[in-house]
């Protein structure tokens, strides 16, 4: 199990290399509310942040990559440099962490501060990569790809607290791609009796319900750009809400 999220990795990037630039970018979108595909090689990172690195790498390497399609670019550099000498004020003169929150290198201090900045690049890296394609493609397409993979993930969560309720397995515990020692599950105690928050493959519940609340707000803003059906529209809608509560978040 350990090894599936490399395998989802290596699958989805065939993909997005055979697809025409600009529709490549809708394949790390896909996966962007999967948290649970993650690899941890001393730095915990995501399949989809991997998968935009790598298109970020295909447009640069093509020549199409404009630093300056990006609106705003100068807003961003400015918030990345006012980040970076808070969090080394905060390190220097703030207080000592906890020993309860201790944790590896990249956990706390400046390795945290590495690889949060890493992080940042790619995102604003993959922006870029968006807007110097925002004349092969539609934000609002990228927007419903997101939309439908948290449909898709929604009903992962339903299936999941079903055979919970049937059986009391958790067939998607927090971790599961991590190694057995890391698996775990989200309860809620009511009145004496465990629930399960449903994570799905969206890593924590709190996660999930965040994904699928920012999916469901888009939904219901653009759904017309989506050009949705009524009963498509409400069908998702529904799942979408429904599933957030069972998150418990």
């Amino acid at each position: 199990m350990t090894y599936f999220p490399y395998l989802v990795l290596a699958v989805t990037s065939v993909v997005a290399f055979m697809l025409p630039r600009g529709r490549d970018l809708a394949v790390p979108i896909a996966l962007v509310p999967w948290w649970t595909l993650e690899v941890d090689f001393g730095l915990s990172v995501k399949v989809s942040e991997m998968l935009m690195a790598l298109m970020i790498a295909r447009h640069f390497n093509i020549g199409k990559l404009r630093i300056g399609s990006m609106p705003g670019v100068g807003y961003f550099a400015t918030f990345m440099i006012l980040s970076i000498v808070a969090a080394i004020v905060t390190i220097e003169y703030g207080p000592a962490v906890p020993q309860f929150a201790g944790g590896g290198v990249m956990r706390n201090g400046y390795g945290r501060v590495a690889t949060t900045v890493f992080k940042s690049m790619i995102l604003i890296g993959f922006i870029i990569t968006i807007s110097s394609c925002r004349h092969r493609l539609s934000p609002f397409e990228l927007l419903k790809t997101y939309v439908y993979s948290c449909v898709a993930l929604a009903l992962l969560g339903i299936i999941q607290m079903a055979i919970f309720l049937t059986n009391g397995i958790d067939i998607f515990p927090i971790g599961m791609f991590l190694g057995e020692e890391f698996h775990r599950s989200g309860m809620l105690t009511i009145e004496g009796q465990s629930v399960l928050r449903v994570s799905s493959l969206g890593g924590e519940p709190k996660g999930l319900g965040q994904a699928l609340a920012l999916a469901l707000c888009i939904l219901m803003i653009l759904s017309r750009r989506f050009g949705m059906s009524r009963w498509k529209h409400v069908g998702s809608a529904g799942l979408l809400s429904i599933v957030v509560l069972l998150t418990s978040s």
